[in-house]
């Protein structure tokens, strides 16, 4: 009877074992290939950083039922005209939950350049990698600067001051607290690449802060306008043709001259 117990035990702890390397295999045993992508701004400002967020799937890393079982890593780069000055933190790590957050820090050369990660999907000694990237144009912001005068009444408590562009809201700066008798001298940023040439004009205004507050001049209200040029003008096609017209002209020429050639020599 004890023999007995002792081998349906041993039988019962074997089939354990292999239910659990079992069990193993299926969770590791996902056939989608590694994919991600990466989520952030697509246009910086010179010297200034953006957030960018990077997700995986697939791979070794991922069960059959979807659980991660295994480790996504990651490696990224810039690549651009020069990319030098710029930065990403952190440069390599772990994607937790298959995702993670990277720091990008834009170069001092307004360029187009291009965030490159690669993504390693590893479980139980098998590994898979994928390539992702992410365009990013880096421009000279419009900025707008402004001088905040406070009076003898009070500290200021720190707020919000909404910026608007051409009569639209673009952006918020953040104001501190100021002390009475003092003044603050800050400034906003705002990048784009989609600006029409002419006049545009930065506005805000103090009119919720009840003049505890002020701009230079005890003014409540203050606008500072830029000019955008126009882009150059593409003279590519006006190259092509005057390049055809000359070339036609010295065809022209050449056929003339041969054909007073030829009817020199007749002679």
């Amino acid at each position: 009877m004890t023999l007995t117990v002792f081998v349906a035990l041993a039988l019962f702890a074997g089939l354990g074992t292999l239910s659990t390397q079992v069990l193993g295999l299926a969770q590791g045993a996902s056939t989608l290939p590694v994919t991600g992508n990466i989520t952030g701004p697509s246009v910086l400002g010179i010297s200034t950083t953006g957030q960018y967020v990077v997700r995986a799937t697939g791979g070794p890393a991922l069960a059959s039922n979807g659980t991660i079982v295994g480790t996504y890593l990651y490696n990224a780069t810039l690549s651009g005209t020069n990319t030098s000055t710029g930065n990403i933190f952190p440069p390599s790590g772990t994607l937790v939950n298959g995702m993670t957050n990277v720091t990008v820090a834009a170069p001092s050369l307004a360029q187009g350049m291009t965030l490159n990660i690669q993504v390693t999907s590893k479980y139980n000694g098998s590994s898979q990698q994928t390539n992702l990237s992410y365009s990013i144009q880096v421009v000279q912001p419009y900025i707008l600067s402004i001088t905040l005068l406070v009076g003898s009444g009070a500290r200021i408590l720190p707020f919000d001051l909404t910026v608007f562009l051409d009569g639209n809201p673009v952006g918020v700066m953040a104001i501190p607290s100021i002390s009475a008798n003092a003044s603050y001298t800050g400034t906003f940023d705002y990048v784009t690449t989609g600006l029409s040439s002419g006049w545009h004009t930065f506005s805000v205004s103090l009119v919720q802060e009840h003049g505890l507050v002020t701009f230079t001049g005890g003014v409540e209200t203050f606008s500072q306008s830029f000019y955008v040029t126009a882009p150059p003008p593409d003279n590519t096609i006006w190259y092509i043709a005057g390049t055809v017209a000359f070339l036609g002209a010295i065809f022209i020429f050449l056929t003339r001259v041969a054909a007073r050639r030829r009817g020199r020599s007749k002679k």
